[in-house]
């Protein structure tokens, strides 16, 4: 029998909230697809009925508000309702009378979904599938400059990566960043959750690498961006913990986006447990090297000069010199390297940083016409460390 009639969990209508966007990339084109999700009934009296499923949750049951009207007489007028995300969607039951099952004979509380999955309510079997179509891509223009957060690309790499990062900026689905250790990934998370709607909200970062329990990382990241890094290093033992946390992610108005960073795919031969794997594998975007794009060099150089204090003038000769270097440090690399020259003391740390000081210096000097004081204090430096430097340096200021 129906159950007792109660008002639906989340007001008067079956559904909450707009259509919802959700994004994922396709697992080896790259291509960027939207993701829409039925719900078919197989079995029972209401066999071949389908519901799409518009909004970001949806009810199920005898009620006419529910997406998915069933006439069997076991279902109750609010039996379940359906969470939905790229990767999946979450039954949660809504304290039925005859429960919800998911492979087996032991009613759920809730559930995670996949693709082609069954949910079996009553004495009707319902499946959850999954449509996919293709998000048009605006061509680049051929030449340009893109800037997201801190920082800045001129590339058609970076300015197709940056093109991407807008893209599913204002949407919940997961984003998987790649790319080797020291390419800005963290970086480029920061500037996603400035450019979403979550921007108010709080950004908290947990390195997988570190035993801090996932849970309350989760529930400070409300309303806001949760960040995991580190995904490659994360134990075995702890994946399953992290799974679980994942798949209660809440919806809703303080729902959480969660951002990944991985220095390699989550495929074998990394140990990472295939749930977990399709959980943050949702939208994968490959972070490139500046040796994949070394016209970014001075832009990216420029950018993170200016932001320094106080900001750290890059004349022609440093320029040269910085977008010459390969970089093996990557834009890590790049910016410790400027936070050297930004106190240039008379030391000496390789080749490259000594000629990087002396191309810098040189500028520097140029820029204020040999005037050592007025050089000084646009570093914020003492005058005799200047002077220093210059000399251990042999920079000869009458030659500028």
């Amino acid at each position: 029998m129906p159950g007792p009639t109660k008002p639906p969990p989340r007001g008067a209508s079956g559904v909450l909230g707009a259509a919802p966007l959700l994004y994922l990339t396709h697992p080896e084109t790259g291509q960027l697809l939207r993701r829409r999700w039925q719900a078919m009934v197989e079995e029972g009296p209401d066999a071949g009925r389908v519901a799409d499923l518009t909004s970001w949750t949806a009810l199920v049951g005898a009620a006419p508000a529910a997406a998915l009207v069933l006439t069997d007489d076991a279902v109750s007028r609010y039996h379940a309702e359906l969470d939905l995300f790229a990767e999946g969607l979450r039954v949660r039951d809504l304290d039925s009378t005859n429960g919800t099952f998911v492979e087996g004979a032991t009613p759920i509380e809730q559930a995670f979904l996949a693709h082609d999955d069954v949910f079996r309510v009553g004495e009707t079997t319902v499946r959850v599938l999954a449509r996919d179509e293709p998000v048009p891509e605006p061509p680049l223009e051929e030449r340009g400059e893109a800037t997201l957060g801190t920082m800045v690309v001129v590339s058609p790499v970076g300015r197709r990566l940056f093109a991407r990062l807008m893209r599913v900026a204002g949407v919940r689905s997961t984003v998987l960043l790649v790319g080797p250790a020291g390419t800005g990934k963290a970086t480029l998370a920061q500037g996603l959750h400035a450019e979403s709607r979550r921007k108010n909200g709080p950004f908290i970062a947990t390195d997988l690498r570190n035993p801090e329990p996932f849970a309350g990382s989760m529930e400070a990241a409300r309303g806001g961006t949760w960040l995991l890094e580190h995904v490659e290093a994360l134990p075995r033992a702890r994946q399953a913990e992290l799974l679980a946390v994942l798949e209660r992610l809440p919806v809703g108005g303080r729902d959480v986006r969660v951002v990944a960073t991985s220095t390699r795919p989550l495929a074998p031969p990394l140990p990472i447990d295939p749930k977990l794997a399709a959980h943050l594998s949702v939208v994968v975007l490959e972070v490139p090297t500046l040796a994949a794009c070394p016209e970014d060099i001075v832009p990216l150089a420029q950018r993170f000069a200016q932001t320094m204090a106080p900001p750290l003038p890059l004349g022609p000769r440093t320029n040269t010199l910085l977008a010459r270097h390969d970089w093996p440090g990557h834009l890590a690399g790049l910016e410790r390297a400027l936070r050297r020259l930004h106190n240039p003391t008379p030391q000496d740390d390789g080749p490259f940083m000594r000629s990087l000081r002396t191309a810098f210096l040189e500028d520097l000097m140029a820029a204020h016409r040999g005037h050592v004081t007025q050089a000084s204090e646009a570093l914020g430096l003492p005058a005799t460390a200047l002077f220093a430097t210059l000399h251990h340096h042999q920079v000869d200021i009458d030659d500028l």
